[in-house]
């Protein structure tokens, strides 16, 4: 890959036409007399970072036409048709974000790294320490296996040791025997009736395709990467419908959408981009799928999921 000779060929050196053929890539603007002592290397090196597949498949697409015209004396209207199958660059692109993600999980070294880090200065103190740490590594448990789909895992496990640790501090008495549970296990208790109903209402709100063609309902966990692309997309152009009929904080939204939002947002099979933009939407206007910014939310922690809080 690199080559044998260094070049120290500059922008000053390039033939008209190159510098031509340069200059029609939008945003790209070269003058000799003003970046003539620029090194090529470095003017491909730039051109790189925004020069995206589909481009590079054109130059080089146009590269070979013109290659075949001249060593085959064909017309001047001589062009080669780039037919793309859609379908199998979406699937590859969805199998490669899957890869991504199952290779960025927690593995059994990480977990017993991070529970002996959250271990330190509290094991064998005393026999109220001991049942705080006990509840304390079970909620571990399972709050490491739902961030591992996340993408911000490190933040979320981040917040989660900062939150122990204040928790811990302020602790005082052991939980009753009806409260010995994990903080998820609580949670889900608590959240059991809505998240039911929450993940029946997504799997209802897909009907037809991008094509318009009707389309059989799914189960929800049995949801596709680009069904929950359709359904991310079409809300969140949506939401400003809701946000211009406002009449106060309390009454904007409807109650089931933050619930539908906090559905979409906790299925495993959500691309990173949907999840962004679906986050972006709601923050510029004001949906608070967490349910965790209103003050007579904030008192009710059973009720919210601990990756959030």
């Amino acid at each position: 890959m690199v080559p044998a000779t260094e070049s120290r060929l500059d922008i000053s050196s390039m033939s008209p036409e190159d510098m031509y053929s340069l200059n029609s890539i939008p945003n790209v603007e070269l003058k000799r007399e003003v970046h003539g002592a620029y090194a090529l290397n470095d003017v491909v090196l730039e051109l790189s970072h925004f020069l995206d597949t589909d481009t590079l498949k054109n130059v080089e697409l146009t590269c070979l036409e013109d290659s075949l015209r001249k060593e085959w004396e064909l017309n001047h209207d001589f062009k080669l048709v780039d037919c793309v199958n859609k379908e199998a660059i979406q699937l590859s692109q969805e199998f490669e974000e899957k890869s991504w993600k199952m290779s960025g999980r927690f593995d059994d070294s990480d977990v017993n790294y991070i529970k002996d880090m959250v271990s330190v200065k509290r094991k064998n103190k005393d026999h109220f320490e001991d049942e705080l740490l006990d509840l304390d590594m079970k909620s571990l448990d399972n709050f490491l296996k739902e961030i591992d789909s996340h993408e911000d895992r490190i933040t979320l496990l981040e917040n989660w040791i900062t939150r122990k640790e204040v928790e811990f501090a302020n602790k005082v008495n052991l939980p009753s025997p009806d409260m010995k549970y994990s903080d998820q296990e609580l949670h889900s208790i608590m959240d059991a009736p809505l998240k039911k109903a929450r993940e029946h209402l997504v799997a209802n709100l897909l009907t037809h395709d991008d094509r318009g063609v009707a389309i059989a309902r799914k189960p929800y966990h049995q949801m596709t990467t680009r069904e929950l692309h359709l359904i991310s997309e079409n809300l969140s152009v949506r939401l400003n419908m809701f946000y211009e009929q406002q009449k106060g904080p309390s009454d904007r939204y409807p109650a089931f959408l933050p619930q539908t939002v906090k559905a979409i947002m906790e299925h495993p099979s959500l691309a990173n981009s949907d999840r962004h933009l679906l986050e972006t939407y709601c923050f510029m206007f004001e949906l608070d799928w967490r349910g965790d910014k209103t003050m007579q939310n904030q008192d009710q922690f059973l009720f919210h999921n601990p990756v959030y809080v």
